[in-house]
């Protein structure tokens, strides 16, 4: 049991998730999809876990390192929840999955550079689904 991939037409195989992540349920594994649009992208259920994925090594899952919201001085009570605690469907930085849908840059050379618009003047390659074009940084 586990994911496996092939790299080289499915001449070797290596699996890609390790017994700690393999989630053994009868509920568990009801679907492992592969994203047609995004090479080495899988989605896996995890039976009330939430979705695993596992994405190319390349792609960096970043957390903003600061943000703008303030904390309230509102002395109102905040509406309880029915449950005891939240559960989040993804847990980790880590586990963050880039919309398919969102746009990816790359330099000239093909070299991926990640979601984020390039700062840095220069003509780069912007990619959104099946849509392509050059786009220009000044």
């Amino acid at each position: 049991m586990g994911i496996w991939q092939s790299a080289d037409e499915a001449k070797s195989w290596t699996r890609i998730d390790d017994e700690k992540h393999a989630f053994g349920a009868l509920a568990n594994g009801n679907f492992v999809r592969g994203d047609m649009n995004t090479f080495g992208v899988v989605y896996r259920s995890t039976a009330g876990r939430g979705i695993a994925a596992r994405m190319p090594a390349e792609w960096e899952a970043t957390m903003p390192s600061s943000s703008s919201i303030a904390p309230s001085s509102s002395s109102e009570e905040m509406p309880s929840s029915s449950s005891e605690a939240s559960t989040p469907i993804l847990s980790s930085p880590q586990s963050l999955v880039p919309s398919p849908n969102a746009p990816r840059y790359y330099n000239l050379k093909g070299e991926p550079l990640g979601t984020a618009k390039p700062s840095k003047p220069g003509v780069y390659i912007e990619k959104n689904g099946k849509n392509v074009r050059k786009i220009v940084v000044r």
